[in-house]
Formats: structure tokens, C-alpha cells, sequence
């Protein structure tokens, strides 16, 4: 028996069967009563005119609403919704609801079929077959949730389902998820699947998905050929469609589009159970598409920061260097013009410092940005400490730092990428000379760059200390992170995060062990082989 119910509204859930005639308003004589100082005495009248429902307002203050549209008189259909005063009112024939708010129109053969049948018969063969058919849906949706519960991308999700779908209902031809690419629309096909291939072409009844995103009605059709909802859908005709199930995807009210499924066997329509499993599923699918998009957008957003956090970090690392480069040049040009030599040699001496600083910075950009596997090759590791001793001296200018190379005896032979390793070193060796060139203690400020056999065999240790400033503790768990420097103007934050990816690169750990005034000690372990374990890097005081 069809009912108006309240939908939401003071008086949410209060109904009123549609025996004849029903008056809807304030006064206690109308046969829905709505507490609602917006509701006129009597607002709106509904009744069965032939076969249609009508709806006339009946000259409210507050005109009566049908689907958002004002109406005087208006014919009502399954689904359309009253708005009364603050009250939805929604009509609601004798049939079986889902989850999500939608409505299964359960029109076809069979129910054309039932209705010749004595009623009693009809009530029969309706229990049965609707308790033993959602039995079976029940354990067809456990099935289909539990394979949806890893996907995460949205596609993934899509096409997962639309995998599981054709799995559940084997008649199945064709697969479609439908989207709005807005909170109005338009709808598009998000993702669609095939049992036999693609067809070359294939129209997706637009009749059927405008009729369910409308009414947000979970549809089935066992003859979609002869469906008088659906009739003059030429995609239909086209392709021999002969059952159609398609569902809404509604979250947290708002519809995002709507799911579909065809099949062209005739001999194998679509059942009540199919429509209820597939109804039930919508909105979790909605659900998990919503949760889907969240995380593609704050993935996005991440995206997004890090992609400024790192465009402002090298901006400051280049406009440092460029401050260094026009000051050197204008030491030049005052030195030039007064025939100055000595300030010609500090000029030039600042100029060509700078630019070996922005060489180093490109360099290290490159290192870090590019994802590379180390070309390994036997190294003598005395040739290649020596060649970072020269540099990191080099780079100490004029400083009184000393640098010195350790080598245990029983390393004659290292097997790394030299070319990386060089850079990982330096980078830690330059630190080292600049932490000492800072520092004020009583020792004449050294690093030492040393290599020996590591704890475990076949494995080599390098290691970089310096007598230097040292390093506060506060500052330790965050060395190796981009962009971050203790050294402020002078430093790119890229030197140790490079470092450490080199490291990661030959499946190695990097330490560092350091106390504020007493110097600071960087301990790389590398192993005998290339290992295929993830890296890490660990901080002690």
C-alpha cells in the first residue's frame, strides 16, 4: 500500500497510507499531521487519480515544493519528494528498501506474471523467494567487500569491483561505474569492464543512469527491450540488451553516480537477489570511492607542499649564492677600476668560491632527485681517501684544519660505486673542515677520514671525525632530512641528505656520534655484497 512518510522534518518517520484521500497539514483534523508553524492548517492534498498519484497544493502560505520545483498541482510518482513547510515527505510504495536511502523497482516479466495471480499467491511466492534470495546476497556482498577492502586508488577500486561483480552475477556482459565530474554533473563513464572484449562500440543507456541518479532508485529490468520506463533507449535496442541492474552511489546523501550491469541472455535475467546484492553494495562502494578521493587529494596536497618546500629551499640556497657571486663581482669592479690587485685576488677568490658552492648544490640536486643503482668496480680505498683529503684541504683555503688518512692495513680493496662514495665522503669531510674552522677549542683542529674492515665479514667501515663545534643533540634526528642545516646562510640542508641516500644506494648504514664543543663522528658501513635490504640510518649522542 503506497504511504507518504515523513523523510526528515520535525515529525521525521511519521507515515500516513494512501487509502483515498490524504490532507496533509497543521490542523489535527488533516490526516498527516505535521507540527510545523511553516505548515498551513491544510497544506497539501494527495490522492490516486486513475492509475496516477496527484499532488495540489491547496493555497498554503508557504507554497508546497515537488522535487524543488513549487507546484499547484502536480502528478506524484515513487520516490518524488514533498517538501511541506521544514518537512520532506517522500511516497513510498509497498516495496523493499536498501541501505543509502534507495528504493528497488522490482518491474518485469515475473511481476507481471505475479500479478494475475490470486493474492495470496502472490504473498507466498514473494516470502519465499525474497528470504532464501537475500540469504543468498548476503554472502555474495560479504564476499565482494572483503576483495574491495585493499583497494586504495580510485581506478583500482573501480575495476575491482566491476571484477567481483562479474565473478558474482556469471551472466554478466557488460560492467559500467558512472561518475559526476562535480557536485551537479555531468556524469561520465569512470570505468567499465567486458566479458567477451570490447565491443567497437558500445552506448551506455543514458535513459537508465538519468533515471537512476534522479530517483535514487536501485533499478532492475528482466526485459529492458519491452520496459515501458525505458522504452526508445536506442543503446538498448543496438545492442540486445535484454537485463539491466543498476544501482546509485549515494554518500552521506550525496549521490556520486551510479553503478551498472547488462547482460544480453535472455534465458538468464537478473533477480531480486542480484538487484538487493548489488543495492546493499552501492553505498559501500560509495563510501570506499568518497574515502578514495580523500586520500588522492592529500596525497596531491603532500605533493604539492613538498614540491614548494622544496622549490623555497633551493631558491634560498641560490639567492646565498648569488648574493656571494655579485659581491665578488663587485669587489672586481671596484678593484679593476682603481688598478687594485690584491682586491682583484678577493674578489675573484669569492667569485670562484660561490661558484664551486652552486656546482656542488647542482651536483647534489642531481644525486638526490635521480634514482640510481650503484655501478659497482674494485677500489683502492688509500687513492680514494687521498683524493678527498686533497679536496676537503683544498676547500679548507686557508684555514690551519688538518686533514690526515687512516687505512687499516688489512683493507687493500673496496667494492663500491667510487664515483657516489667520492661524493657521499666529501660531502661529510667538507662538513668536517667547516665544523673545525668554527670551533674555539684548546686542539689544533683535525679530520681524519679512515677506513677499516666492518663488524661483519667481508663488510668495510669508513669513518669522518673532526675535533670541531660539534653538533647540539637536539639537532641529530634531523640531519638527514632535505633542506635541513645548522650552518644557516652557508649551507644548502642537501650535503647529508645526499650523503645518505648514497649510502641507502649500496645498502649500507650511516651513524653519526656527536657532543656540542668536543667534534663529531659520521661511521659508514657497508657491506661485502650488494644487499637488497632497506638501509637505515640511525642518531646517537
Amino acid at each position: 500500500m503506497p504511504r507518504l512518510v515523513v523523510q526528515s522534518g520535525p515529525n521525521e518517520g511519521l507515515s500516513c497510507a494512501i487509502t483515498g484521500v490524504v490532507i496533509v497539514g497543521r490542523d489535527e483534523g488533516c490526516d498527516l499531521v505535521l507540527d510545523d508553524p511553516r505548515v498551513s492548517r491544510e497544506h497539501v492534498r494527495v490522492r490516486l487519480e486513475g492509475s496516477q498519484y496527484v499532488a495540489e497544493d491547496l493555497g498554503a502560505t508557504n507554497t508546497t515544493q515537488l522535487n524543488g520545483a513549487p507546484i499547484t498541482k502536480a502528478n506524484l510518482l515513487p520516490g518524488d519528494e514533498l517538501k511541506v513547510g521544514r518537512s520532506m515527505l517522500i511516497l513510498e510504495e509497498d516495496q523493499h528498501r536498501g541501505a543509502g536511502g534507495s528504493t528497488f523497482i522490482l518491474e518485469s516479466d515475473q511481476a507481471r506474471i505475479q500479478a494475475s495471480m490470486p493474492a495470496e499467491e502472490q504473498a507466498g511466492l514473494a516470502t519465499v523467494a525474497t528470504l532464501e534470495e537475500l540469504r543468498e546476497s548476503f554472502e555474495l556482498f560479504r564476499q565482494v567487500g572483503e576483495a574491495l577492502g585493499s583497494a586504495v586508488a580510485v581506478d583500482d577500486l573501480l575495476q575491482g569491483m566491476l571484477a567481483e561483480l562479474f565473478r558474482v552475477f556469471e551472466q554478466a556482459d557488460h560492467g559500467f561505474v558512472i561518475l559526476a565530474e562535480g557536485p551537479e554533473g555531468p556524469f561520465h563513464i569512470q570505468a567499465q569492464r567486458f566479458r567477451r572484449g570490447r565491443p567497437e562500440e558500445l552506448g551506455l543507456s543514458r535513459t537508465i543512469i538519468q533515471h537512476v541518479v534522479s530517483r535514487n532508485e536501485a533499478v532492475l529490468s528482466q526485459d529492458a527491450a519491452v520496459d515501458s520506463r525505458f522504452q526508445g533507449a536506442q543503446s538498448i535496442v543496438s545492442h540486445n540488451i535484454r537485463s539491466v541492474i543498476c544501482a546509485p552511489l549515494i554518500c552521506t546523501g550525496e549521490t556520486l553516480g551510479a553503478i551498472l550491469v547488462d547482460t544480453t541472455d535472455a534465458r538468464q535475467p537478473f533477480s531480486k537477489a542480484e538487484l538487493a546484492t548489488l543495492a546493499v553494495l552501492a553505498p559501500q562502494a560509495a563510501l570506499r570511492i568518497r574515502h578514495a578521493k580523500l586520500v588522492e587529494q592529500q596525497i596531491e596536497s603532500q605533493r604539492l607542499a613538498a614540491i614548494g618546500q622544496t622549490v623555497a629551499g633551493l631558491a634560498h640556497c641560490v639567492k646565498n649564492i648569488l648574493n656571494g657571486i655579485q659581491g665578488g663581482s663587485y669587489i672586481l669592479d671596484r678593484a679593476l677600476a682603481g688598478s687594485d690587485a690584491a682586491r682583484i685576488e678577493s674578489g675573484w677568490t669569492m667569485v670562484k668560491r660561490n661558484t664551486a658552492f652552486m656546482s656542488d648544490l647542482v651536483l647534489d640536486m642531481l644525486s638526490y632527485a635521480r634514482e640510481r643503482e650503484p655501478v659497482y668496480e674494485q677500489v683502492n680505498p688509500v687513492s680514494l681517501l687521498e683524493s678527498i683529503r686533497e679536496l676537503a684541504a683544498l676547500r679548507a683555503g686557508g684555514s690551519p684544519v688538518e686533514v690526515v688518512c687512516d687505512v687499516d692495513p688489512g683493507v687493500t680493496s673496496v667494492t663500491l660505486d667510487a664515483t657516489a662514495m667520492k661524493r657521499c665522503l666529501l660531502n661529510l669531510a667538507t662538513n668536517a673542515v667547516e665544523a673545525c674552522s668554527d670551533g674555539e677549542g684548546d686542539k689544533p683542529p683535525r679530520v681524519t677520514l679512515a677506513c677499516a674492515p666492518g663488524p661483519a665479514p667481508g663488510a668495510v667501515r669508513f669513518t669522518v671525525a673532526d675535533n670541531g663545534c660539534g653538533i647540539p643533540e637536539e639537532h641529530l634526528e634531523n640531519l638527514f632530512t632535505m633542506f635541513f642545516s645548522t650552518k644557516g646562510s652557508k649551507g644548502t640542508g642537501l650535503g647529508l641528505a645526499v650523503s645518505h641516500k648514497i649510502v641507502e644506494e649500496h645498502g649500507g648504514t650511516i651513524d653519526v656520534a656527536s657532543r656540542a664543543g668536543e667534534g663529531t663522528t659520521f661511521t659508514i658501513d657497508l657491506p661485502a655484497e650488494p644487499a637488497a635490504e632497506e638501509p637505515t640510518a640511525k642518531t646517537q649522542a
